[in-house]
């Protein structure tokens, strides 16, 4: 039992290691045109320099993802006492829907990410005040 347990955990930690270290795999891939295990150690170095700033974004869009679950089910509990089916279908239309929208959401965090820990250009929608401050260049 004890082997189990353990077993779970180091690979949870594994696949979160994984997750963290592949997190601008895309971006480095797509816009630098670098062969895979380039591109690997590349968005380790970029994570390493945005950890913070990817750690506190990944914990505030699943925050939010949350919240929007958590409204959908407030919305489909009374519904269900009137059409279990149209409250099921309704569901789930909305949670696919937000699911669709904060993976889009992830995925621009991610670019404005990138780009300004490669360029220091600031996206459009992006305030450079709050990403400079987030940067904490390490010595």
């Amino acid at each position: 039992e004890r082997g189990n347990l353990l077993t779970k955990i180091v690979m949870a930690l594994v696949g979160s290691a994984w997750s963290l270290a592949t997190w601008f795999m895309v971006p480095v891939l797509v816009l630098e045109e670098r062969p895979l295990g380039e591109s690997f150690q590349r968005s380790v170095k970029l994570f390493k320099q945005t950890w913070g700033e990817t750690f506190v974004g990944n914990i505030g869009l699943g925050a939010a993802q949350f919240l929007v679950a958590l409204l959908v089910a407030a919305l489909c509990v009374p519904l269900f006492l009137v059409s279990e089916i149209a409250a099921i279908v309704v569901g789930a239309v909305l949670l696919v829907a937000s699911g669709v929208f904060f993976s889009a959401l992830g995925g621009v965090y991610t670019a404005a990410l990138y780009r300004f820990a490669t360029s220091d250009e600031v996206p459009a929608g992006f305030d450079r005040a709050l990403l400079a401050g987030a940067f904490r260049p390490k010595g």
